[in-house]
């Protein structure tokens, strides 16, 4: 769907918003193994108790913008309370009605490098690119679009971080089945990528193996 200026400009300003507000959620990225600079550089924010209007329903979650060289083309919000979100009929995920499916991080598309990574989400992929691996997120196993394996008809090799449960198992099958140069890497069972990044049994030293990077 292609985006009006007037849709781009009010995704801008969300954006800019929000990130001014990103340290409300410090506890929460460090939890996940982000320090500042990284969740800025993403512009990362938190919708605050006055949100712009007609984010109410947003109030108090990671707002996490799609940004490519155009500028800002979705925007999702994160929960980051920690409870059972099914319990709590709290979807971890909330975003704009009809705003389309994208690709997380296609700036790591535009790289020198011969391979770039696919993820099950945005979080992960930017655990990916903190550790020097390109990588692109899909927002949900289920989100992959059939014209997306055109962007990576380029690459020699695409990793695909499949998360270690069923859907992840599907994913990384149906990107076997659509990419020549696919590499599904499956995570340990129940785990994904940022998990993994944060386990002290496999670590940051695990998905670098996963690629051929030692440090």
């Amino acid at each position: 769907m292609k985006l009006s200026a007037e849709q781009r400009s009010l995704l801008e300003r969300s954006t800019a918003t929000y990130e001014q507000h990103v340290d409300r959620a410090a506890r929460y990225l460090a939890g996940r193994g982000f320090t500042e600079a990284t969740a800025r550089s993403f512009r990362f924010g938190v919708v605050p108790d006055e949100p712009l209007p007609g984010d109410e329903v947003f109030r108090g979650r990671l707002s996490i913008p799609y940004l490519t060289r155009a500028g800002v083309v979705s925007l999702r919000y994160r929960c980051i309370d920690q409870h059972d979100h099914d319990a709590a009929d709290c979807p971890k995920y909330l975003g704009y009605p009809g705003s389309g499916t994208h690709l997380f991080n296609v700036a790591a598309l535009f790289g020198d490098g011969e391979f770039i990574g696919i993820t099950e989400g945005e979080l992960d992929a930017v655990v990916l690119h903190a550790l020097g691996i390109p990588a692109t997120g899909v927002p949900g196993a289920s989100n992959w679009k059939p014209h997306f394996s055109r962007i990576f008809e380029d690459y020699g090799t695409v990793y695909v971080f499949a998360d270690g449960d069923k859907a992840g198992r599907k994913f990384g099958d149906k990107l076997a089945d659509e990419l020549d140069s696919a590499i599904v890497l499956n995570m340990p069972d129940g785990m994904d990528v940022n998990e993994v990044y944060l386990s002290a049994e496999y670590g940051p030293a695990y998905l670098l193996d996963k690629v051929g990077i030692s440090k």
